[in-house]
């Protein structure tokens, strides 16, 4: 519940900067929409393949080199089979994220901009598994909802004037009950400034 009121905070914060001071080159907003995939790690790469899926994020231009977002996505894990009990199963896991944070871009604006970002959030885990007992298919799914970090390293390039290329690398850990569920993403958008 703590980190619930926390996304909450977090989140009314986002969309109250507008009322914070405002000059030529902050105040603005941003639109990115991309595609992406992930390498599960550790004990997450015991069960799942590589994901792939997509996202978008509202970012609020607080400063020139410092924006703050609200992101969410969808990203699907192809599941490993895995045999327990002298059964094999069929894995998968969907992922619905819902993040908050901030993006520091480590040079004045230009052509090209690297920046370090940090996400936090709300992550909407659901997994299936399916097996075949003597010829009948037998399948359940459940959910969970769980916080997690998300740190990225990226680029931006210029495509225009109101429109950037984002490139970009992630480290994910949400913090699942009995061990973290973490991958190495990477990206790839457009970014809209509106």
């Amino acid at each position: 519940m703590r980190k619930l009121f926390l996304l909450l905070v977090a989140a009314i914060l986002v969309l109250n900067l507008p009322m914070f001071g405002q000059d030529a080159t902050t105040g603005g907003w941003t639109l990115t929409v991309g595609a992406g995939g992930g390498v599960p790690v550790g004990d997450f790469n015991n069960a799942s393949n590589f994901g792939i899926g997509g996202v978008a994020s509202l970012g609020y231009v607080a400063d020139p080199n410092f924006t703050v977002s609200a992101t969410s996505g969808y990203l699907h894990f192809s599941g490993k089979d895995v045999t327990s009990g002298g059964y094999t199963f069929s894995t998968a896991v969907n992922i619905v994220p819902i993040l908050v944070g901030g993006q520091y871009f480590f040079m004045p604006p230009g052509d090209v901009r690297v920046y370090g970002a940090a996400n936090a959030g709300l992550y909407l885990l659901s997994y299936s598994a399916s097996t075949n007992v003597s010829g009948v298919s037998v399948s359940g799914s459940t959910s969970e909802s769980k916080f997690g970090v998300s740190p990225t390293l990226g680029a931006q390039f210029k495509a225009g004037d109101k429109m950037n290329v984002d490139v970009n690398a992630n480290y994910t850990a949400v913090f699942t009950d009995n061990t973290t569920t973490s991958w190495v993403g990477f990206g790839i958008g457009l970014e809209f400034g509106l």
